[in-house]
């Protein structure tokens, strides 16, 4: 009877400034109906989002990748509910 030693690895990956909504939610917890809000009400195109495409040309309905950063900077001014959670 043998027995082998198995070693685990785990690679700890920092995201990029630029994320796509799948990470974002990961990064944030933010729920999808929140980032739709958040840039139909209060995001900048080019600023917090940018609508990405192959062809280079930019459509509405296409993809969007997110700013990490300045949406952290978002939350963070976020103001704190006033009520005991």
């Amino acid at each position: 009877m043998s027995t082998q030693n198995t070693q685990t690895i785990i690679y700890q990956i920092a995201p990029n400034d630029w994320v796509t909504e799948k990470l974002l939610i990961a990064a944030t917890g933010l729920k999808p109906g929140t980032i739709l809000r958040a840039r139909k009400e209060s995001w900048f195109v080019g600023r917090e989002y940018k609508h990405i495409t192959l062809d280079g040309e930019p459509k509405p309905n296409g993809e969007c990748l997110y700013h990490l950063p300045t949406i952290n900077r978002w939350i963070g001014n976020m103001p704190d509910p006033d009520v005991d959670l």
